[in-house]
């Protein structure tokens, strides 16, 4: 995991403008957490017993906490109904800033922005190193075949054009589909065209 550095949690980082990843954050946190002015945090661990200390930090600074009962990835794979509720908040840029986090801010928090990642068109290479650099020395096979096979086409997501921005209409998996459409169709229709100018130079030529 990253070591934490100026106060920060374990394993804290940027993942996009306005949304920050960690482990559980503890009281010695919450100076550097109060400074990135925190407008939400998706809890993606529903604990025993009530964290009253971190309830009071965010009660008092007006933030929004939001709390998803995943279980351990380790456990069962992660229900695409889940994914979509999650990431409807996570993308959702009015709730910006935001911080995402799990326990050890390792494999459910790894998953989680390893579907960012792919939403915006990372490579799945770099979307698994990252995966491993945070959840070193503990990374889980079960994880990897998840993020491997995610397919952000399979879900619904209805915050995915905030994400994007207004403007943006497709998503950049959308737009590379397209030009991949685009472009076979292309070379259909040059094929076409050279195969038909063929013919008629062939039939030319007998007809003389």
């Amino acid at each position: 995991p990253l070591a934490p550095m100026e106060g920060r949690p374990i394993n804290f980082g940027v993942v996009v403008p306005g949304v920050y990843r960690s482990s559980y954050p503890k009281a010695d946190d919450y100076a550097f957490l109060k400074g990135l002015k925190l407008k939400t945090v998706v809890t993606l661990v529903k604990r025993d017993e009530i964290d009253h200390e971190f309830e009071s930090f965010v009660g008092a600074n007006g933030i929004q906490q939001i709390i998803f009962n995943m279980k351990g990835t380790k456990k069962e794979a992660i229900p695409s109904s889940t994914m979509s509720s999650i990431l409807d908040v996570v993308l959702d840029r009015r709730n910006y800033p935001l911080l995402v986090h799990c326990n050890h801010g390792k494999h459910r928090t790894g998953c989680v922005v390893a579907a960012v990642r792919k939403l915006s068109g990372w490579t799945l290479d770099s979307v698994v190193d990252e995966y491993k650099t945070y959840a070193q020395p503990k990374i889980r096979e079960c994880d990897v075949e998840y993020i491997t096979g995610f397919e952000p086409g399979s879900l619904t997501i209805s915050s995915l054009r905030s994400f994007h921005g207004e403007s943006s209409r497709f998503t950049p998996v959308q737009v590379r589909s397209f030009m991949r459409t685009v472009l076979f169709t292309a070379c259909v229709a040059a094929i076409w065209l050279v195969s038909g100018s063929r013919m008629v130079i062939a039939r030319d030529s007998i007809t003389k």
